[in-house]
């Protein structure tokens, strides 16, 4: 009797978020529908959707890294793991966009779950860090194909099952995360620092997820060699768009001299301004980032100080990083947050997120921003 009241109490930790985050993408689309922003509906206007990122996934997704040899070597920055998910699902019958839209949307739903198994096993409430993830302002990616979703799965999970001692998952999982973005090194390089300092930790579990993050690195080069034809290919395709994600020699110069230029000149500072889009709001999201790590920093289990902190770190590297708003969404410290704030704080809080990703997802349908 205990072992079934244990697997219903399991799915039911599973599914109910699961669900949540699913319906939140759904809800996003029937909201567009009704003011208007997809006035045919979803099937006839999935194209308000795919621009930008969603533009390469999908074409890797169909052609590989092939575009690079045309002189399109912005593709080359692309993970093929989203693609490569795609691809498979792709079987599906139906329209086919419409139905990666969908997957992508379930994709969150998992993430969701992942969120909110990390939440228990940190000792705290699930709901609260899941709700706060739904309303995030720029959830709404997860109802394009871009590889936010699955980037989020793997890094949840890694901190959950980091929280869990289960070192080889957490391993494996922050892997998923490294082979996606370069800012998955942020869980993987919290993983390496717990396993390697904490004690009677088996050596097979910490050598597999060394060498599954070793091979997590070569994944993409790999794949770039094989449909390019040279060793050297993604090296050099990345140097020709190297402002998409740079390292800094000064870190953090790009956010200083935004704050400073705010400073100097408020009347910069608008929601719609080329500023605010190309620098301001990066600048932002990273002082957030700062301020929230610093006001919960005694109160953090010490593997996701680390995680904020590399998280940090490695955002605060990029230059020009006009995706930076998104990219912090995997800051965990922020769900930690949302786990301790009463019910009438994180209503609040997510009240003026959800307006704001409304916002920002009825621009983006529009083609006026993409983050």
């Amino acid at each position: 009797m205990t072992s079934i009241h244990t697997a219903r109490s399991r799915a039911y930790l599973f599914f109910l978020p699961f669900f949540l985050g699913f319906l939140s993408r759904l809800s996003l689309f029937a909201i567009l529908a009704w003011v208007g922003e997809m006035p045919l509906g979803i099937k006839v206007e999935h194209t308000r959707f795919f621009r930008y990122d969603a533009v390469w996934h999908w074409e890797i997704m169909q052609n590989g890294y092939t575009a690079a040899q045309h002189g399109n070597h912005l593709v080359s920055h692309y993970s093929i793991i989203w693609p490569l998910v795609m691809k498979i699902f792709s079987v599906v019958p139906g329209e086919a966009k419409i139905n990666m839209m969908i997957l992508n949307c379930a994709v969150f739903g998992l993430a969701t779950a992942a969120l909110a198994r990390m939440a228990l096993a940190a000792g705290f409430q699930w709901w609260k860090p899941a709700i706060f993830f739904c309303c995030f302002p720029t959830a709404f990616f997860a109802n394009s194909v871009y590889n936010e979703p699955i980037f989020m799965l793997g890094t949840f999970m890694g901190m959950a099952t980091l929280l869990e001692k289960k070192w080889l998952s957490s391993g494996l999982w922050s892997s998923l995360g490294v082979v996606i973005r370069i800012n998955g090194w942020a869980m993987a390089a919290t993983w390496i620092i717990s396993v390697m300092s904490g004690a009677k930790i088996p050596r097979k579990s910490i050598f597999i997820g060394l060498a599954a993050l070793g091979l997590a690195a070569i994944v993409q080069p790999m794949a770039i060699w094989h449909w390019r034809g040279s060793p050297i290919a993604h090296y050099n395709d990345l140097q020709s768009v190297g402002w998409m994600a740079s390292p800094q020699i000064i870190p953090f110069k790009e956010p200083i001299e935004t704050a400073c230029t705010l400073i100097a000149r408020p009347s910069l500072i608008s929601a719609t301004s080329s500023f605010m889009f190309h620098k301001g709001w990066s600048a932002i999201s990273l002082g957030v980032c700062m301020l929230v790590l610093a006001v919960l920093w005694k109160k953090l289990p010490p593997p996701v100080k680390m995680q904020g902190l590399f998280t940090i770190l490695g955002l605060g590297m990029l230059e020009q990083a006009i995706s930076l708003p998104r990219y912090v969404m995997a800051f965990l410290p922020f769900y930690f947050l949302a786990a301790r704030l009463p019910a009438w704080s994180l209503g609040m809080v997510c009240s003026v997120m959800a307006w704001s990703q409304l916002y920002l997802a009825t621009r983006f349908v529009r083609g006026l921003w993409a983050f």
